[in-house]
C-alpha cells in the first residue's frame, strides 16, 4: 500500500484536475450571484411547487441567445458549488433573477 501512495504523480492533469474541481474558488461576485439565485429560487418555491428543470428552461427561453443550462447546473448553482462560465448564460442567470425580483 505505501508503494501505491508514493507513485501518486501530482504533477499529472488528472490528478491536479480532480483537485481544482473539488475545491474550486468563487469569486466575492459570484458568491453575490449564488446567494441571490438561491434566494430567489426559494421565494418561488414558497409560492408555487417549481423543479430545477423547470427553472433551467424558463432561463433558456427568456435568454434570447441559445445557452445550455439543465438541471444540475441549476443544482450546482442552488447550492453554491459552482457557476456557468459562459457571459451569454450568466446574463440569461441575471435577467431571470432580476424577473424574479420584480414580480
Amino acid at each position: 500500500m505505501k508503494f501505491l501512495i508514493e507513485c501518486i504523480n501530482v504533477n499529472d492533469p488528472k490528478y491536479q484536475w480532480s483537485k481544482r474541481k473539488n475545491n474550486k474558488q468563487l469569486t466575492k461576485s459570484e458568491k453575490l450571484l449564488l446567494e441571490r439565485f438561491k434566494s430567489v429560487v426559494d421565494k418561488r418555491k414558497n409560492i408555487v411547487a417549481t423543479s430545477q428543470k423547470q427553472i433551467a428552461n424558463e432561463i433558456c427561453q427568456n435568454s434570447g441567445v441559445k445557452i445550455s443550462l439543465n438541471q444540475s447546473m441549476v443544482s450546482k448553482m442552488y447550492n453554491g458549488t459552482d457557476i456557468p462560465k459562459c457571459n451569454h448564460t450568466i446574463g440569461a442567470i441575471i435577467l431571470w433573477i432580476e424577473m424574479e425580483e420584480n414580480k
